[in-house]
Order: structure tokens, then C-alpha cells, then sequence
């Protein structure tokens, strides 16, 4: 299985100038209250204007991101290339990836396009935007750190979670050293319907682009 040792990043979208704070890597399922039950109302990276309700009747794999990120926001969407690679095609037809960014001021419609081409993501996958508030409501919904301020510093943990069809998170696999495999157990089960996870012959690797490796994400 493939382990990779977290620390939180202090992102900065005009460069790190803060040393980073520890996260505590753990992967554990947890239950909420769905995050379909809000209003909010986000933007694709085609500009279409998207609810995440509609996404009810599938199951999501979502994380959170911003596209200026150079250092742990490629863990995370690396990983969820290799979660991916990791299914069937059956699988992968019943599945949604979302990616949520946490800038919402830089992160236009334009700017999550250009990410997708650049990081050659995935047609099926869900780019989006939304306001600084609805923003930090999902994440702390999620349970995700997450930590703007004045000075456009975004502090942000690292974080892949699994909703079930109803939007209700049943997984969370926090920092990245969480099990990836427990991930595509925890969604073959959400798939199949089932109460525990099915055991998985392990997660295909996707290449580490090289540099990523640090876990202090700098912006612009």
C-alpha cells in the first residue's frame, strides 16, 4: 500500500513565508449530516452553475484544493488519479471525483480550465468554485482545516472524503499517508451496497510528479 508522511501546509498565494504545522495523519469513517442539505451554489470550470445535490444518486470521492497549491494539493489529486486508476471501468461509470477549490477569490471558472489541462485531469471529473463563505461551511462540514486570512495566507489540511448516494460522508482518509487502500474498499463497499468494506488488491500507482514532494504548498 502506498504511504507518503503528512504535515499540514500554510499555503501562500504570494509565496510560504511560515513554517508549517502538524497534522495528525488519520483515515477512519465517520458519519455527518449530508452536505446536500445546503443551498450553495457553485461554478464548474465550464461555468455552468452546479449544486452539489445535484450529484445525489452517486457516490463522490471529494477533496479540496486550490490551483496556485505547489506542494500537498498535488498529493491529493495524485492520490485521487491512483484511486481511480485503481476501479473498473464498471466502478469508475458509477463514481464522481469533485475537486472544490479553497480560493475562491483567484480560482475563476478560467483558472480551474486551465488546471485540468495542465494536470491532464479526467473529463468526468468535477472542477468547482464557489464563494468564500459556502467555501468554508463545506470545509468545515468536511472537516477539513482550512484557515484564510487577511493576509491571503490559506492554511489547509489534506483530505480525500467519501459520500455516500445520499451525500452523507462515510470515509474520510485524512493527510497523505491515509491507506488508499482502505479508501477503494470503503467505496467498492458503497458501491456494492454493503455495510463493510471489501477487501482490494491494492492501489495502482500513479507517478509522484517531482515537485511535490515538499509539504509547504506556495502560491503565486
Amino acid at each position: 500500500m502506498r504511504k507518503i508522511i503528512l504535515t499540514s501546509c500554510l499555503c501562500l498565494i504570494t509565496g510560504c513565508g511560515t513554517a508549517p504545522q502538524p497534522v495528525s495523519p488519520i483515515s477512519m469513517p465517520v458519519a455527518n449530516a449530508s452536505v446536500y442539505d445546503n443551498a450553495w451554489t457553485w461554478q464548474s470550470d465550464k461555468s455552468a452553475s452546479v449544486k452539489l445535490s445535484d450529484l445525489h444518486g452517486r457516490p463522490v470521492l471529494m477533496a479540496m484544493f486550490f490551483t496556485t497549491c505547489s506542494g500537498t494539493c498535488g498529493v491529493t489529486v495524485n492520490h485521487l488519479l491512483q484511486l481511480q486508476a485503481s476501479l473498473s471501468l464498471k466502478e469508475r461509470q458509477q463514481l464522481d471525483f469533485v475537486l472544490v477549490s479553497f480560493d475562491s477569490q483567484s480560482d475563476t471558472p478560467s483558472a480551474l480550465s486551465r488546471y485540468r489541462a495542465e494536470h491532464h485531469l479526467p473529463a468526468e471529473w468535477i472542477l468547482l468554485r464557489g464563494p468564500a463563505e459556502s467555501t468554508r461551511e463545506l470545509a468545515s462540514q468536511l472537516g477539513v482545516q482550512f484557515s484564510p486570512d487577511s493576509a491571503r495566507h490559506i492554511l489547509h489540511g489534506t483530505q480525500i472524503t467519501l459520500l455516500d448516494r445520499n451525500g452523507n460522508i462515510v470515509h474520510r482518509a485524512v493527510g497523505t499517508n491515509a491507506d488508499l487502500d482502505v479508501v477503494i474498499g470503503s467505496v467498492r463497499a458503497e458501491l456494492a451496497g454493503s455495510a463493510l468494506p471489501q477487501k482490494t488488491s491494492g492501489v495502482q500507482a500513479v507517478k509522484q510528479p517531482q515537485d511535490e514532494k515538499s509539504s509547504c504548498c506556495c502560491g503565486k
